[in-house]
């Protein structure tokens, strides 16, 4: 059994994970939970049990209501492409090959320089030809990296993928969107990333529960 929120939860009270738990009842059911690590080893913290289907439909319901308000839709597709792009820019590949072009730029500049002035040598045509032949091809090679590290990253799917992707397969957006969630008995705070916002109407940055959670 997969416990989607297994990794993302701590006790707001003692800082411990949330861990996953399991019991049988006389009837043979099983039920599952999450439970205060700290609660489990035995130390003096008394946060309550969670009921995993109870914690994680509040925080897949929250998350729609979240991304279902177009402006924090609009503001996360941006950061999420803002942080893509900066990613590209710190790919090794690509950054060799940009380097690799701004030298070749500079020497075609310095060799159109040298035969504005008359310095034309069968030497000098040559080497002006190979260095624009290789600079084609790192421009070719640019944009085919640029294409491969941004493929699939459109504002448009990004969006079409949240809208989707919680109803089909939750598991892959609740760790990408869900930075941590904090646990007290009568409230829940969840933090986003490429958010500041942890739920559409409340500035309070908290997300409110109810306080027989653990009954």
């Amino acid at each position: 059994v997969f416990y989607l929120l297994k990794g993302k939860m701590y006790c707001g009270y003692c800082g411990q994970p949330m861990t996953s738990e399991s019991g049988t009842t006389k009837s043979g059911k099983v039920k599952r939970y999450y439970k205060c690590f700290g609660r489990k080893n035995g130390s003096n913290c008394q946060k309550s049990i969670l009921r995993k289907e109870e914690i994680e439909k509040l925080v897949l319901d929250t998350t729609f209501q979240i991304f279902e308000d177009r402006k924090t839709l609009e503001n996360f597709t941006e950061k999420v492409l803002t942080v893509h792009n900066q990613r590209i820019n710190e790919q090794s590949t690509l950054k060799l090959l940009l380097s690799e072009q701004r030298e070749i730029e500079k020497s075609v500049d310095n060799m159109l320089a040298a035969i504005e002035k008359g310095v034309v040598t069968n030497s000098t045509t040559r080497r002006l030809e190979q260095l624009e032949t290789r600079l084609a091809e790192i421009t070719e090679q640019i944009a085919v990296e640029q294409a491969r590290l941004s493929v699939a990253l459109s504002k448009e799917e990004i969006e079409q993928f949240i809208k989707n992707a919680l109803q089909k397969e939750p598991r892959p957006l609740i760790n990408a969107l869900i930075e941590k969630i904090i646990l007290y008995d009568d409230r829940v705070e969840i933090t986003y990333r490429y958010t500041n916002r942890k739920r559409p109407d409340d500035e309070r940055q908290s997300v409110l529960f109810y306080s027989n959670v653990g009954s």
